[in-house]
């Protein structure tokens, strides 16, 4: 039996967390018996996880900079509950996780789901390249950050693993109806939605998606932008869908659980992204079967194949306004790529694929 033990900085929701927990769920329990340590308080996802008999540990930091403290809880927890492998994501998570594995003797392996765009900075370089000799497998979410690892950090392509995001494809799929939320949002009989999820960021770019939308809505007033997600961006891209006189046809949601349904009402996804790892909710569109417009950022281009299981663009407003344009003229492409989408899921995100995928890595990680 493996005593498993995840590490990451935080159990808010967030793509990262819920990856974790879809696949913690789904681990062969007869071989994994998984743990999860956050760095901060318990949050929605470590509620979860206990809900589903998973242990959780919660170090209840302030914030992440306490070094010393943060090492000797993830130590203490090892050794008291015979952790024999230790998984951890992200950098802050990743740096104290693998100290701690270093000072009780455990192997690690650490998930890097981000490109390095931002996180370039020589000291995290260092650090990166310096652990990694005590490192036993670091996994890349695509092949992108793995190319990444390599060019920034300097890490043998051999230490490199990829293992793509899974989706449970039964919470994610296309038979989900909830038109009672166009009801509730607002959305009127006939309308289209064009439809975004995830953190308002600005790497996500919504900015140009909304620029986009207000050059559509001068030829279709019969339409509707949905945008499902919080950030930082929030009141400023609320600031911007008022410049352009669009109250009452850009829907803002805040931050929402109920991700199937609200991607169920939508017509067409819209990922309009200039930087990104391999995002999840981009794998729930397609698993949900929906048409995808994506920009060709990280490892997007590879899950989605051009005009075969979604659209890739360049990253402006002008192709996002094309072709958002002509898919919404164009009925059978749009059914076609969202069939196409749920067939690549249920081939190769399957999160049960994924999660044997994980445990076939551990089995090599402790044999060594």
């Amino acid at each position: 039996m493996t005593n498993l033990l995840h590490i990451y900085q935080n159990s808010n929701v967030g793509g990262v967390q819920q990856q974790l927990f879809n696949v913690i769920k789904n681990y062969d329990k007869n071989t994994i018996t998984p743990s999860f340590a956050c760095i901060k308080n318990k949050g929605q996802i470590a509620e979860e996880l206990e809900e589903s008999h998973i242990p959780v540990f919660a170090l209840n930091q302030p914030d992440y900079n306490d070094f010393t403290s943060s090492v000797k809880r993830l130590k203490d927890i090892i050794e008291k509950n015979n952790i024999n492998l230790i998984r951890t994501h992200r950098f802050i998570a990743n740096f104290y996780g693998r100290i701690a594995a270093i000072l009780t003797g455990k192997p690690v392996i650490i998930s890097l789901h981000d490109n390095y765009n931002k996180d370039k900075r020589i000291a995290r370089r260092i650090i990166n390249r310096v652990l990694a000799l005590k490192t036993s497998k670091i996994v890349a979410v695509s092949h992108s950050i793995k190319d990444d690892i390599i060019k920034y950090d300097g890490i043998n392509p051999d230490k490199i693993n990829v293992i793509h995001n899974g989706i449970d494809l039964n919470r994610f799929n296309p038979n989900i109806t909830a038109n009672y939320l166009k009801k509730e949002l607002g959305i009127e009989e006939g309308e289209k939605v064009i439809g975004f999820v995830g953190r308002l960021v600005p790497a996500k770019a919504i900015d140009k998606l909304i620029e986009a939308f207000a050059m559509i809505k001068r030829q279709n007033n019969d339409i509707k932008l949905l945008i499902v997600g919080f950030g930082e961006l929030f009141e400023e891209l609320n600031e911007l869908t008022n410049h352009k006189k669009l109250d009452g046809h850009v829907i803002f949601t805040g931050k929402r659980r109920d991700i199937p349904q609200l991607l169920s009402i939508m017509d067409i996804f819209v990922m309009p992204s200039i930087s990104e790892g391999l995002p999840n909710v981009l794998i729930e569109a397609m698993a949900a079967a929906k048409p995808i417009i994506s920009t060709k950022a990280g490892g997007i281009p590879e899950i989605i194949t051009n005009l075969d299981n979604g659209i890739l663009i360049d990253n402006d407003i002008n192709s996002l306004y094309q072709t958002i344009n002509n898919l919404l003229e164009n009925k059978d492409l749009a059914t076609t790529l969202g069939l196409n989408a749920r067939k690549y899921a249920e081939t190769h995100l399957d999160i049960k694929i994924v999660s044997k995928k994980w445990e076939n890595l551990y089995k090599e990680v402790l044999k060594k």
